[in-house]
């Protein structure tokens, strides 16, 4: 029967007592820990009781069943549908036999332990398995940098127009196109946002724009900046994607621009050698009712409605943002 040890030594490891609600990807589960919690599945669950069994009669199978659950994803998948049939048979269980209805039940107890409530909509357990399992390393290291790209131009443009979390998540999900198709889900941009946001915090916090050498810098000030990541400290993708991060931190600001409203053009890299033209046009989160009303020909006597969009027009025309007067201020 499973026991609770395996998960006692993981907490104790962490100097906890229980779960303390952080996201999954947060205990940081070395190599040798996931394939321990792989082998206790398999030799303790499948070498022993039905999968009915461990989710109704062993405690803990739950809880290990979603942690298990959300590594594999970072660690393994290859790419594809988001399926749970990988999952389960790697540890040697039937997905059959793990029907829907005593998956959900599993999901839903295993999240609970830890102090979480995923949402019951559809697709949604195994989106919140994703989300606490960060970034799908083993997939994005095959991809090469487009994933890199995407981060340190919204870093970059971040950065300049003070973008807070939905303006990233926008903005990530506006480049998506060059990904592949079982990216494009608001989990992954929700995860690249978490990457952008850490970042900025320690470009803020440590004054990295134009430092020489950003990494002696925080391996001085914050030997443990790392830990701040939704990723692994082990995996070389995640290296890669950090160091990317951090030197597009250290960049110094471009210089100031009149506009509000920048065009961005990038010569990006499709496939082999084969290369696209992109534009983005980036808006700040905020600016002056006298500058914006100024741009479009309003004098300060009219003033600017206090709601209002903006559309741009390339060809066709679209929705570019929606505009709300800050109570209290002229912004």
């Amino acid at each position: 029967m499973l026991k609770e040890t395996w998960l006692t030594r993981l907490l104790d490891s962490r100097g906890l007592k229980r779960p303390d609600g952080r996201m999954l990807y947060g205990y940081r589960l070395t190599n040798d820990e996931y394939r321990s919690l792989h082998e206790e599945l398999a030799s303790e669950i499948c070498g022993k009781v039905s999968l009915w069994h461990a989710t109704y009669v062993v405690a803990h199978f739950a809880p290990l069943f979603v942690l298990y659950a959300a590594e594999w994803w970072r660690r393994e998948y290859l790419g594809g549908a988001w399926r749970w049939t990988p999952i389960i048979e790697s540890f040697g269980g039937d997905a059959v036999e793990f029907a829907a209805n005593l998956r959900t039940e599993a999901v839903m107890r295993g999240f609970a332990y830890w102090g979480h409530r995923p949402s019951s909509e559809g697709k949604k357990f195994f989106g919140a398995v994703a989300a606490h399992g960060g970034l799908p390393l083993a997939f994005i290291g095959q991809r090469g940098g487009k994933l890199a790209a995407i981060m340190e131009n919204t870093l970059r443009l971040a950065a300049r127009y003070e973008w807070d979390e939905s303006a990233i998540i926008k903005a990530v999900e506006e480049q998506a196109g060059s990904l592949p198709d079982s990216l494009h889900r608001l989990e992954i941009y929700g995860l690249v946002a978490k990457m952008v946001l850490a970042m900025l915090e320690l470009r803020q916090e440590f004054n990295l724009a134009g430092v020489e050498d950003p990494f002696a810098l925080l391996a001085e000030r914050d030997p443990d900046w790392r830990q701040r990541f939704p990723l692994p400290l082990e995996d070389e993708t995640a290296q890669k994607l950090l160091n990317g991060l951090v030197r597009e931190a250290a960049q110094q600001n471009l210089a100031g621009s009149s506009s509000i409203f920048v065009v961005e053009r990038q010569i990006r890299l499709v496939d082999g050698d084969r290369y696209e033209l992109s534009s983005s046009l980036a808006c700040p989160a905020s600016v002056s009712n006298e500058r914006l009303g100024a741009l479009f020909g309003q004098s300060p006597q009219e003033g600017l409605p206090r709601y209002f969009s903006i559309d741009v027009q390339v060809g066709e025309r679209q929705p570019l943002a929606e505009c709300r007067q800050v109570l209290g201020t002229q912004t």
